[in-house]
C-alpha cells in the first residue's frame, strides 16, 4: 500500500522483475519480503511472476480506516500478504458500494457501528475487522465469470426481508435492496438508537426496525444517501465540501498559524509513532481545549449537539486546525477516533515529508463532513422512532 499510486507502482515493478534477487528487494526496502507466521516471501512473489506480475492485479482505492483511503496492489493470486477475497473484489470491481460493520464492539462508546465504501474495504476498516455487505450483488467481466457468478443484479437480502419487501408492495429488485441498506445505515447513525441498542451492540445483537410503510422507509432511505454522500470521499457535498459552506461549516478546522511564525505543515506534535516491528502508535498529540471564539461561535441547539467547547488540533508547534469542535475531535467510528486515527499514520517520523495542501485540507474537510452528520441527529432520531412505533418483523423463518 502506498500513499502515492506512482511510487506503489514503481515498487510493484520491482518487485516483479525476477532479475532483481529478493535480498535486493530487502535492502532497498519493498516488500512483502520477510518471512512471517505461514507467509513464506520468496514462494508467494514467486507465484505472483508466475502468474503474470503485476498484469495478474491492479493498482486499486482501499478504505484502510474510516475517511483514510490509501492504494494497494490487489490480486487473487495465493498467498500474497492477506489471503485473497476474489468474490469481495469481483462485487467492487463490478462497482458496488458496501455496508461495512462488525460482529461486536470490543469496549463500550465505541461510536457508530457501520461505514459505507464503494473502494475496496480494508479487513481493520473497523476494529477488530470489517464484514462488508454489498447493496445488490453483481458481478460484470471475465473476473465475475471466472469466479462461477452469473452475471446478473440482483438484491442482496434474505428471503424473510424479501418478503417483507413484498408485503410493503416493493418489486423484488437491486432498488429495494439499497432502499433497506440505505435505511439501515440510517438507523445505524442515530444517536437515539446507538443508545437504546449500547449492550446489543457490544454483544452483536443490535436490531434495526423495519417501518410498515413503503413511505417511511424511502424516507429513511433518503436519509441514509445523506449519510452515504457525507461518508464517501469520492463525492463532493455541496455547502460541506463543494461550493460555499454552510454558515455552521465555514469556521470548522480551518487552518490557521501562530501570530509571527513562518507556515509549517510538517506533523511533529506528536499525534503517532512507529515501533521497530513497523507498527503505528497513536500518540497524545498537542491539543488545545477552548471556548468557542466569536467568529465561531455555534447555537446553543449546535452546541448541544457537537460540544460545549472546542479544540485547536496542532500540527506542530507554529501552525493548527482551528475549532474542531469537541465531540467531532472524540467521534468514533467502528471503534476508531476518526481524525486522530488519520493523524497517527501521518506523523512526520512516518510519513517523511511534509502534508500537502490537500492532506491539510482533507483533515478540515473531514471535519465538516462529522459536523454535518452529528447535526442530522435530531432528523434521525424523529426518523428512527417514526420507524420503530410501526415496525414490522421479519418472519421467523429467516
Amino acid at each position: 500500500m502506498d500513499h502515492d499510486p506512482d511510487a506503489l507502482r514503481e515498487r510493484m515493478r520491482q518487485y516483479c522483475d525476477p532479475s532483481i534477487g529478493l535480498a535486493e528487494l530487502r535492502a532497498r526496502g519493498i516488500g512483502p519480503v520477510l518471512d512471517a507466521a505461514r507467509f513464506d516471501a520468496a514462494r508467494a512473489r514467486n507465484a505472483l511472476i508466475e502468474a503474470g506480475g503485476i498484469t495478474a492485479g491492479r493498482i486499486a482505492r482501499i478504505s484502510l480506516y474510516p475517511f483514510d483511503e490509501r492504494w494497494c496492489f490487489h490480486s487473487n493470486v495465493r498467498p500474497l500478504w492477506n489471503e485473497p477475497r476474489p468474490e469481495l473484489a469481483a462485487q467492487q470491481l463490478a462497482r458496488n458500494c458496501f455496508l461495512v460493520t462488525r460482529t461486536r464492539a470490543r469496549r463500550p462508546e465505541e461510536g457508530f457501528p457501520c461505514f459505507f465504501t464503494s473502494e475496496l474495504p480494508g479487513y481493520h476498516l473497523l476494529d477488530p475487522n470489517a464484514h462488508p455487505l454489498p447493496f445488490v450483488l453483481h458481478v460484470a467481466g471475465e473476473e465475475g465469470r471466472g469466479l462461477g457468478l452469473e452475471s446478473a443484479t440482483v438484491a442482496n437480502l434474505s428471503p424473510a426481508a424479501l418478503a417483507w419487501c413484498a408485503g410493503l408492495g416493493l418489486p423484488l429488485t437491486p432498488e429495494a435492496s439499497r432502499l433497506v441498506w440505505l435505511h439501515v445505515l440510517a438507523v445505524a447513525y442515530t444517536p437515539a438508537w446507538l443508545e437504546e441498542n449500547a449492550d446489543a451492540i457490544r454483544q452483536g445483537w443490535p436490531r434495526v426496525p423495519l417501518p410498515a410503510s413503503v413511505g417511511l422507509l424511502r424516507a429513511s432511505a433518503a436519509l441514509g444517501a445523506k449519510i452515504v454522500a457525507l461518508l464517501d470521499l469520492r463525492a463532493p457535498v455541496t455547502g460541506v465540501t463543494g461550493g460555499t459552506p454552510r454558515r455552521e461549516l465555514a469556521a470548522i478546522a480551518v487552518p490557521a498559524t501562530a501570530p509571527g511564525r513562518p507556515r509549517d505543515w510538517r506533523l511533529t506534535a506528536g499525534w503517532g509513532t512507529r515501533t521497530q516491528n513497523g507498527v503505528t502508535m497513536p500518540g497524545r498529540g498537542r491539543l488545545d481545549a477552548r471556548p468557542y471564539a466569536p467568529n465561531e461561535a455555534a447555537t446553543g441547539a449546535e452546541q448541544a449537539l457537537l460540544g460545549p467547547t472546542t479544540r485547536d488540533v496542532w500540527m506542530n508547534g507554529a501552525s493548527y486546525w482551528r475549532n474542531v469542535p469537541e465531540r467531532v475531535w472524540e467521534l468514533k467510528i467502528g471503534g476508531y477516533q476518526v481524525i486522530k486515527k488519520w493523524l497517527s499514520y501521518r506523523e512526520h517520523s512516518t510519513l517523511g515529508r511534509a502534508l500537502t495542501e490537500q492532506e491539510v485540507g482533507h483533515v478540515q474537510e473531514t471535519a465538516r463532513r462529522l459536523v454535518a452528520i452529528l447535526l442530522l441527529g435530531p432528523q434521525l432520531d424523529t426518523n428512527y422512532l417514526a420507524c420503530a412505533a410501526v415496525h414490522q418483523p421479519l418472519s421467523s423463518r429467516e
